[in-house]
């Protein structure tokens, strides 16, 4: 599927559910983890599975190098502060505050120049039977994407199943 900024309001599960949070109330929120993956850190601000919300900074830079890909999630990112280079399948997408995008669990995609640092909203829709963690940990690609130790720290904690996953070195 070709990435595309999102103009319209989205009419299937995950759509409906970014729209209910958006309604809701922060107070309301249920706060779950935060994880460190070196220059990108995120927070789990809600979570009904098999939907939650991570808040999402990435400090400014070049980029997060090779391609990755989510292979049990689907998601929509809406930016809040920031710009960046959303790179998905090749295709190299300017990102600014306000903006939402929608990554598929198929996509190969990275950040490519992080102007000044960003944070942005991801709404994710996790696979059946798969418990919700990070995107940051349920991850296909070269481990050296995120360009942080803290991430393979991090993948180690939750087990060997990503290293079969693994499709770079």
């Amino acid at each position: 599927m070709e990435p595309t900024l999102i103009q319209e309001p989205q009419h299937d599960a995950l759509g409906e559910f970014a729209a209910r949070f958006f309604s809701r109330a922060v107070g309301r929120l249920n706060f779950a983890k935060a994880y460190n993956f070196g220059p990108v850190q995120s927070v789990i601000v809600h979570r009904e599975p098999p939907f939650q919300v991570e808040l999402v900074s990435v400090k400014a830079g070049p980029g997060a190098g090779e391609p990755h890909r989510h292979p049990n999630v689907d998601t929509i990112e809406v930016c809040l502060l920031g710009q960046l280079v959303l790179i998905v399948n090749g295709k190299s997408i300017p990102i600014s505050p306000g903006n939402s995008f929608r990554v598929w669990r198929q996509d190969w995609h990275t950040a490519g120049m992080v102007l000044g640092g960003a944070t942005f909203y991801s709404f994710q829709q996790w696979d059946d039977g798969v418990e919700p963690t990070s995107a940051g940990l349920n991850w296909e690609g070269s481990l050296l994407s995120i360009a942080g130790p803290e991430h393979i720290k991090l993948l180690r904690q939750e087990g060997d199943w990503w290293r079969t996953k693994r499709t770079k070195k």
